[in-house]
């Protein structure tokens, strides 16, 4: 279990008889901020995937528009298998309390007379009576007629706060091309949205099933409510939080859109704050990074200035020719010696004494760090194999000073055998 979370890899002779042995874990690197934050807001669909030569696994179904972001992907063979969350989209993490799934079913048995028992016959075949199906298990049954009157109820309880507020109401009549009935979902591990309510003006939460069922509109139809029940909260809700951060986007191109997603994530800047204490192996650091001159509210209401990314550059497009342009920069001379790019990159190495020295195998308790200079002084008897200038770089616990400059070949570090005859 150990190997299998560290490196993602089922190492099983039989493969445990799944589509994929590899690529279960991602490592979350901390290359910035916006790279960092994106792993944690990611679905992937599966390695497999990418062996198949269809694209239908590669499209944005209706039921996923507000729920994964339709420009924020990586380009290349994981295209449209790896999709991030909207900004908007929230996770229900905590399971609900089995009285409160009971308690609804025994609202709609006292409001709407539904059945106790499932006895209900499919609506094809000439019966009125459907299904209610809560979290996958039929429980009631109710006329056809009454399962919208029924859908809008459990909405208006849910905005005014009566029940819980992400329950989702999925109400599918016999004219929908799918299996007819009430489906309410309160499980975890669910996607919730919010959108407007126009019927009560209020936050309502919704969920995937139940969204291509619904007539939700785009921002500012609520002169049009006869034609939309629901209202869309922002124009940016249907972007990730990466996305989202790209000003104009509807003045760009889609493709350049979803390239500037993954450069965002590749930029240099402020990605921890506590970075003289942390081990990772490799970071990078930049040393005056600004705050854009353009931004969007997202940029704001998320606290990006707390982790900025890169600096303001001014570019001149010129055509040398007069035809064509070439990609080509000129950097100026000036500003690149004030600082402009300059940054710092943070290398962790780690020391195992125990594996230091000749005698490390049986006397790894007699090994510890320190300066030959300073051992030799204490100890009459100690005798410094190395001549003392090789350390006058080292401290007296045997590693480099607190900000000395470490050039080429210098020593990092110093083991000694603390033995009197060594």
């Amino acid at each position: 279990m150990a190997s299998f979370l560290s490196t993602g890899n089922l190492v099983s002779s039989t493969g445990i008889d799944q589509q994929q042995v590899s690529g279960y874990t991602i490592v979350a690197e901390r290359l910035n901020f916006l790279r960092f934050v994106s792993h944690f807001r990611s679905v992937h669909r599966g390695q497999f995937f990418t062996t198949m030569r269809t694209t239908t696994v590669r499209k944005l179904l209706p039921d996923q528009w507000g729920y994964l972001c339709c420009v924020h992907t990586p380009d290349g063979g994981p295209c449209g298998l790896l999709s991030h969350l909207t900004s908007t989209v929230e996770i229900k993490a905590d399971d609900y309390n089995i009285e409160e799934g009971e308690k609804i079913l025994e609202l709609l048995i006292n409001k709407f007379g539904c059945l106790n028992t499932f006895s209900c016959i499919p609506f094809r075949s000439g019966r009125t009576m459907l299904p209610i199906v809560l979290d996958g298990v039929p429980r009631l049954s109710i006329e056809s007629q009454r399962i919208h009157n029924v859908a809008h109820f459990l909405r208006n309880l849910k905005c005014s706060g009566h029940i819980i507020k992400d329950l989702e109401v999925a109400a599918i009549s016999g004219d929908e091309q799918a299996y007819p009935g009430l489906f309410l979902h309160t499980q975890a591990a669910r996607m919730t949205r919010p959108v407007l309510n126009l019927s009560s003006r209020k936050v309502e939460y919704i969920g995937p099933m139940e969204q291509t069922y619904l007539m939700i509109g785009i921002t500012g139809t609520s002169d049009e409510s006869r034609l939309y029940s629901h209202e869309e909260m922002s124009s940016m809700a249907q972007l990730s939080l990466i996305a989202s951060l790209t000003p104009f986007s509807d003045m760009n191109q889609s493709p350049r859109n979803m390239y500037q997603c993954q450069m965002g994530k590749q930029t240099m800047g402020t990605p921890i704050h506590n970075i003289h204490g942390r081990t990772d192996n490799k970071m990078y650091k930049l040393h005056n990074p600004q705050c854009p001159l353009v931004r969007t509210n997202i940029h704001t209401e998320n606290k990006f200035d707390e982790y900025p990314n890169g600096t303001n550059a001014v570019v001149a497009v010129i055509s040398y020719t007069g035809y064509d342009m070439e990609d080509s920069m000129i950097l100026n001379k000036s500003s690149f010696e004030r600082g402009f790019g300059h940054a710092s990159v943070y290398k962790s190495k780690i020391i195992d004494i125990g594996a230091e020295g000749i005698h490390a195998g049986k006397n790894e308790d007699k090994l510890k760090l320190g300066n030959p200079v300073t051992f030799k002084q204490n100890r009459s008897s100690g005798v410094a194999t190395v001549p003392d200038a090789m350390y006058e770089g080292l401290d007296q616990d045997g590693l480099p000073r607190v900000g000395e400059t470490v050039k080429q070949d210098d020593p990092l570090y110093c083991v000694i055998h603390n033995d009197d005859r060594k």
